[in-house]
């Protein structure tokens, strides 16, 4: 939902009023004192009149500022330390772990104390010398703007603690390239066990080839009172946090907010107008404490390495002085579970770039797997340990969600990022470049194999976008559009060369071959399937459309409907999900966008049915609680939308064709509760809630955390209404390649290598 610019003005407006009375009320009488801006000052006194000011804290030690913070709410918690012993490493490695998978966030800290570590280098007078005309972009804490600096005009700290050589001078930099010097003193002096540095034992980004791997390790900059953005670790990632070197003895802190508390930390900011899922806005500690939000504090010092689990929002606020901190992620295969199985669904309904490539690391990291297997030559056994069993399932799935009947008749790319060698079945040759991989134009995220892609010359996408425009699976089969509406389905690689990968592996880890019949009878959302048929089958087409799913919520829409012949009622896309029916489900349930005899039981709500939407969920969170991961990936996908229904997306001003998600026709299905007798007609339930489970469902999930926030609307639906006939898209025409239908099997008995090519 859009919200009015003066409507956002005047609440900001608002706000800097009451901050400015706030200081009136109990703020130092010196203006100088003061922080300097309303947006970077976190600290302002709105529960209580003992309430500390950031400034307040300058001059006390981190333990006095940290004990002051622990006080503003009972929500807030220290985070757990532990200290960095080298004879003691297996201890050490075993807390974080443990920590990890109660994602909660650790700091070991005393890493300065180590032989090894070498203060001449890490610290800010070498950057300035070694690094003088490398320009970084900063945020100004004043304006919150961005500019361009380079790296010798930024001023360090003087003599005198808390202040620095530009009197006013605050920015916060980050995703600064980290000098070779650094990352060679990281990876090889030994401060650290390999199993928390980039690229180690467990962290698939080792298997990445160079060419196609983002940025993983970068610095942070932050000089005087500065914030970071409140953000997440992309892609699920663990994210680390190694504070280098310090200038000035003021207090720097950072405020993380645990997973599972992370849904209702979203609500919250969407009920004051902000999508916090992007991670470009930063927040005070007053919004914290109003969230009512699980929040741990962790102080900052020289040394200290603090970890934070996937997924966790967090945010770093500076006082004053001088901080530098590498930063780095790691992919463990519970990471990569998190980012393919919801996380990567959230980034496409909000549109914040993918950055890591999942699907594409897992297909390297199989292609590892299979060296690695091979070379050592011993035997395989059908009882896999977690990492790998995980490894290959998820794979699988990406095939499934990837793969077509129709790809035989489907556009292939000129410039494939993977290609047979020439003259032989027994080689996969990488291109080596990044260029040849493609980006959604729509979400930014990653596309692995199949896609959609409009190249007309009168599209004003592809006009605005100077080139061909490509859309992931996950946008057409959500609505998404360029502006000609004249997308084609098209494969960046032969699919049965990565399938082919996928079956080297079942041979050797004693697991069933994948084939066009085998994908076809999986259960499991056939994504890329579910989009061809939208884009490219015949339908129907009318002016307006009438969905009468809900009564409640009957309503005339120019999206798509989908029809059924039992209830004689018409339902939008939207709609749908009240019933936690996502759109690619939909779209393979009626083809032509009728329902038969199947669709009219599954998406009804009468108990004395076996299988319906509605039970398939309730016993989904019955089974899984709060653990979106282990969700269906129908359930997971109807989740998802269903929360981000009044999410905007970031598309940035480009032409595009909004989604059905994207566009909801009335804003009851924002906020329900606008509906005369919403009351009367339904129930809404939080979805990890037990005690307001309805009573007719056995409750078997235990306790839940009051942190959990997703929402089921049980609705109470008898209709008879008649139905008005599905839209048309219009037939695409697709290029014809050489049929691709044997699943790969060429692959089975030969050694799979690599080999890079210079294109």
């Amino acid at each position: 939902m859009a919200y009015p610019t003066r409507q956002i003005t005047k609440a900001i407006t608002k706000l800097k009023m009451d901050y400015s009375e706030q200081l009136d009320a109990s703020g130092p009488s010196n203006a100088s004192e003061r922080p300097v801006s309303w947006k970077t000052a976190p600290f302002t006194n709105v529960t209580s009149q003992s309430s500390p000011h950031l400034h307040d804290l300058e001059g006390q030690s981190t333990h006095q500022g940290l004990r002051q913070i622990l006080t503003l709410s009972s929500n807030f918690r220290e985070v757990r330390h532990t200290q960095y012993c080298k004879k003691d490493r297996d201890a050490v490695l075993t807390c974080a772990a443990e920590s990890q998978q109660r994602d909660e966030p650790i700091i070991i800290e005393g890493l300065h104390s180590d032989p090894n570590w070498q203060g001449g280098l890490l610290n800010f007078e070498w950057l300035r010398e070694n690094c003088a005309e490398e320009g970084i972009s900063v945020q100004d804490g004043q304006t919150g703007t961005r500019r361009t600096v380079n790296m010798g005009s930024i001023d360090g700290i003087s003599g005198v603690p808390g202040t620095s050589r530009a009197g006013n001078q605050s920015i916060y930099a980050d995703g600064v390239e980290c000098p070779e010097a650094w990352e060679k003193w990281l990876v090889s002096a030994g401060v650290l066990p390999d199993e928390l540095l980039p690229c180690g034992p467990d962290d698939l980004f080792q298997h990445m080839p160079l060419q196609f791997r983002s940025q993983i390790l970068s610095l942070a900059l932050s000089v005087g009172q500065s914030s970071s953005t409140l953000h997440t670790g992309p892609c699920s990632t663990v994210t680390h946090y190694l504070t280098c070197h310090v200038q000035g003895q003021d207090p720097s802190f950072c405020f993380i907010v645990p997973r599972i508390a992370c849904r209702k930390l979203v609500k919250y900011f969407r009920s004051k107008c902000k999508e916090i899922d992007l991670g470009t806005k930063s927040i005070t500690i007053e919004d914290l404490i109003a969230s009512d939000c699980t929040v741990y504090v962790a102080e900052q010092k020289l040394g200290d390495l603090l970890i934070v689990p996937p997924n966790s929002f967090h945010q770093t606020i500076n006082s004053t002085g001088l901080r530098l901190t590498m930063s780095w992620s790691r992919m463990p295969i519970q990471s990569l579970k998190l980012a393919l199985h919801g996380e990567l669904d959230i980034y496409r309904s909000v549109c914040r770039a993918e950055i890591y490539r999942c699907k594409l690391l897992t297909f390297f990291a199989v292609g590892f797997l299979i060296r690695e297997t091979l070379a050592s030559g011993s035997q395989t056994s059908s009882h896999l340990d977690y990492e790998t069993e995980t490894l290959l399932d998820l794979f699988q799935e990406i095939l499934i969600e990837e793969w077509s009947e129709n790809r035989s008749m489907m556009v292939r790319e000129p410039r494939p990022w993977l290609r047979t060698e020439v003259n032989s079945n027994t080689v996969l040759r990488l291109i080596n470049s990044d260029d040849v991989l493609k980006t959604c134009y729509f979400c930014r995220s990653d596309i692995f194999v199949s896609c959609f892609r409009c190249n007309s010359s009168e599209c004003k996408s592809c006009q605005y976008a100077q080139g061909k425009v490509y859309l992931c699976v996950g946008c057409v089969v959500e609505g998404r559009n360029c502006d000609c509406k004249k997308l084609v389905p098209v494969q960046t690689c032969e699919f049965d060369d990565v399938l082919g990968m996928y079956n080297i592996a079942a041979s050797l880890f004693d697991r069933p071959f994948l084939t066009d019949e085998s994908i076809r009878a999986f259960d499991h959302l056939h994504l890329f399937h579910a989009a061809y048929q939208l884009r490219c089958v015949p339908r129907k087409t009318r002016g307006s459309y009438l969905c009468r799913i809900i009564p409640s919520l009957t309503h005339s829409c120019e999206t798509p409907i989908i029809s059924c012949q039992g209830c004689r009622c018409g339902g939008c896309y939207a709609h749908l999900l009240h019933r936690y029916i996502c759109s690619a489900e939909a779209i393979l349930m009626t083809p032509g966008s009728r329902g038969d005899e199947e669709w009219h039981k599954f998406h009804g709500v009468r108990e004395d049915r076996k299988v319906t939407s509605l039970k398939r969920f309730e016993y989904e969170r019955r089974t899984h609680e709060n653990r979106l991961e282990d969700y269906s990936i129908a359930c997971r996908m109807a989740i998802v939308a269903h929360e981000y229904l009044n999410a905007v997306p970031d598309i940035m001003g480009r032409p595009l064709g909004l989604g059905w998600y994207d566009m909801p026709d009335l804003p009851e299905i924002h906020n329900p509760e606008l509906v005369p007798g919403y009351s009367k007609k339904k129930t809404s339930i939080s979805l990890f809630d037990v005690e307001r489970w309805p009573k007719n469902i056995p409750n078997t999930a235990g306790t839940a955390s009051p942190d959990s926030e997703m929402t089921l609307v049980n609705e109470d639906m008898k209709s008879d209404c008649s139905l008005s006939p599905a839209p048309d898209d219009a037939l695409v025409k697709v290029e014809e390649s050489p049929d691709q239908a044997t699943g790969g099997n060429r692959y089975f008995e030969h050694l799979l290598a690599y080999n890079s090519d210079s294109d």
